[in-house]
């Protein structure tokens, strides 16, 4: 005859308690939300830092070059704690981690009162922000796994 648990042991005990589960989507969707709020300071940082060219070939350059380096600096500096909050499941909470920034982009990209460069870099911003968040969370998740399985 199987032995049901203890209610409270259940609620309380251990990884899979549901204290455990709900504390860590709460602090994933707080990461969420100082990813967006990072990103969009990163990216008025990088503006500011970076000069302005006078001809169109430089300024799409710098653009571009300004959602790369924000993508690349929110995405270094998340994926760490993401992979460690949501262990296996790292590649879904950097998915979620995306969300409102995507949120806030896609519509924007179906502007038709947009110029068609925006766009362009408004979707490489995005695309290079969802790239290097999901590759960087998988890569330390695959780091942390690997330490955690030859410590044991």
């Amino acid at each position: 005859m199987k032995v049901q648990p203890d209610i409270v042991s259940v609620w309380t005990t251990g990884k899979d308690s549901v204290v455990f589960i709900v504390v860590r989507v709460v602090l994933l969707i707080a990461l969420a939300v100082v990813g967006f709020i990072l990103y969009g300071h990163v990216l008025s940082l990088m503006a500011s830092l970076l000069p302005q060219g006078l001809d169109l070939q430089s300024v799409v350059g710098l653009l571009l070059l300004q959602g790369f380096l924000a993508a690349l600096v929110v995405g270094s500096s998340m994926s760490y704690p993401i992979a460690w909050l949501a262990g296996r499941h790292a590649l879904w909470a950097a998915v979620a981690a995306v969300l409102p920034v995507l949120v806030f982009r896609v519509p924007s990209l179906f502007d038709t009162t947009v110029h068609g460069i925006t766009t362009v870099i408004m979707v490489y911003e995005v695309f290079a922000y969802v790239t290097l968040l999901g590759v960087g969370t998988l890569l330390v998740h695959r780091r942390l796994s690997a330490r955690a399985t030859q410590t044991e």
